[in-house]
């Protein structure tokens, strides 16, 4: 009897703790079919793909919009994504699983393990960049290229070439965080070098096939592209299919259920799946905060683990991420490990960062953790709008008040002369300064806060470029009257 009472209570134990765990996960479904598609409508992104892990497992999967909008091809299960720099999460599973096979060592230099290929000289010591260096992004190198962008059908150049052009140290191996796609495709080199196999082939078996992640690769292929969403970059535009010379970095084919594995293998005890090729000593190794981030990231980030970015929420639990970002496409993981929650969140447009954010903390929200800071972005873009529209009234009434002058023949064209010269001057400094910037902008091929806050950024820009206008009149043409000096504008 005790014993059937027992099994009872054990029964209704892993009942009730299942439906506490369906209970979020359903308010969050609920609350996604509502909003995003109100989010892609505003920040004009054609599709995204959701996944939704609760308590190590992966609970649900949704799909919005179109994958490729000009073939009206819908997001689907087979949808496969560039994940751009999620890539560098999975990249350093595949060296971690050499180091507990014996086969590398974290602590080694890493010319020990290159063997056609060596470091280009620079004026620090290359000798002592070790795995965990590069794998942490505390080697020294630099961000490197971003826009190597080939057709798959076409030559390109190979990985231990490029290199040789980016792989030259920026500061000194652990000096501290520096972010760097150039480091980890140094680790691709490694893990070739290594095994004697192709760093795709490598990959395959002993992080992707373990994993179950069937729909995702390093290696482009026909097939591939016939499943491959389209990307769309900042202004709209359809994206052509492209490949990287280098793969470590931000090479990763995959869909949406195959990152969601990955981030589910990557839970904590009692969450930790048996299928990940990880122990769950090496998976904490990777996770632990090697490299404070002190610099612009710390707005989104504490620390830099093994190919992650970590934080420490309000409540002391620690949470677990990376993004990537490439020419048509934005993606993003999070998660909790400790609890067994996550979240994928893979887009094809370059327009989703505030899409992002706000699917975070409506996650956040509704699975009880406390805000994570890549949730500050939505609340920017809000901010950016207010701010813009201040700045927008501001710089009408200023060309209302000066034109107006004008056509009262109050004001004529004196530059540097007349009342109040010298903080006219400077008021004039400052408004082409604001124009020549704008300027400048307009013609760069990538700015961080055009991604940042899409559409909000361009009108920004507008109302500054308003404002410089207003400057440099109100500058150029002052009043004439003596009666306007008092309360002069």
């Amino acid at each position: 009897m005790n014993r059937i009472f027992l099994y009872t209570i054990l029964v209704l134990l892993v009942v009730s703790g299942a439906s506490l765990g369906a209970e979020p996960v359903k308010a969050l479904t609920d609350t996604l079919n509502r909003e995003v598609p109100l989010l892609m409508e505003e920040y004009q992104v054609p599709g995204v793909a959701i996944a939704v892990i609760s308590r190590g497992e992966i609970k649900s999967i949704l799909y919005f919009g179109s994958a490729d909008p000009l073939l009206n091809m819908p997001m689907s299960a087979d949808t496969r994504f560039r994940v751009e720099s999620i890539s560098k999460s999975v990249s350093a599973w595949g060296l971690l699983s050499l180091v507990e096979r014996n086969k590398l060592s974290l602590n080694t230099p890493v010319e020990a393990y290159l063997r056609d290929w060596s470091i280009p000289e620079s004026p620090y010591d290359t000798g002592s960049i070790t795995l965990q260096a590069l794998l942490s992004n505390s080697a020294g190198m630099p961000l490197g290229s971003f826009d190597n962008e080939y057709n798959p059908r076409m030559p390109r150049p190979d990985a231990a070439q490029v290199l040789s052009q980016e792989a030259v140290l920026m500061q000194p191996p652990g000096k501290g965080f520096s972010y760097s796609n150039t480091g980890f495709n140094i680790l691709e080199l490694v893990v070739e070098s290594q095994t004697g196999k192709p760093f795709p082939d490598v990959m395959a078996e002993s992080i992707l096939h373990p994993l179950g992640m069937e729909g995702a690769s390093y290696r482009w292929t026909q097939e591939l592209d016939s499943t491959l969403a389209r990307g769309h970059d900042l202004a709209g535009n359809r994206v052509d299919t492209y490949v990287y010379p280098n793969l470590a970095a931000g090479g990763l084919f995959a869909g949406v259920e195959d990152i969601a594995r990955f981030v589910q293998a990557g839970m904590a005890p009692p969450f930790h799946a048996e299928f990940s090729p990880l122990s769950p000593e090496m998976m904490y190794t990777s996770q632990s905060p090697w490299v404070p981030i002190t610099n612009l990231y710390r707005l989104v980030a504490d620390f830099y683990g093994f190919g992650v970015f970590g934080e420490i929420l309000a409540d002391g639990s620690r949470a677990i991420w990376h993004g990537g970002q490439g020419h048509g496409w934005m993606t993003h993981f999070h998660s909790i490990p400790e609890s067994g929650d996550g979240i994928v969140i893979l887009t094809n447009s370059q327009r989703s960062w505030p899409t992002i954010s706000r699917i975070l903390n409506l996650w956040t929200e509704t699975s009880g953790h406390p805000p994570v800071k890549m949730g500050r972005i939505i609340h920017g873009a809000g901010l950016l709008g207010v701010l813009t529209w201040v700045l927008a009234i501001l710089a009408c009434v200023l060309i209302v008040v000066v034109f107006q002058g004008i056509l009262t023949g109050r004001r004529s064209f004196r530059p540097w002369t007349g009342y109040k010269a010298v903080s006219r001057s400077l008021a004039g400094l400052v408004g082409a300064a604001m124009l020549t910037g704008l300027v400048w902008a307009a013609n760069q091929p990538y700015l961080m806060s055009t991604s940042l806050f899409p559409g909000r950024a361009e009108q920004a820009g507008l109302a500054l470029g308003a404002m410089g206008i207003g400057l440099v009149c109100w500058a150029l043409l002052p009043p004439v009257h003596p009666y306007t000096r008092e309360g002069s504008p």
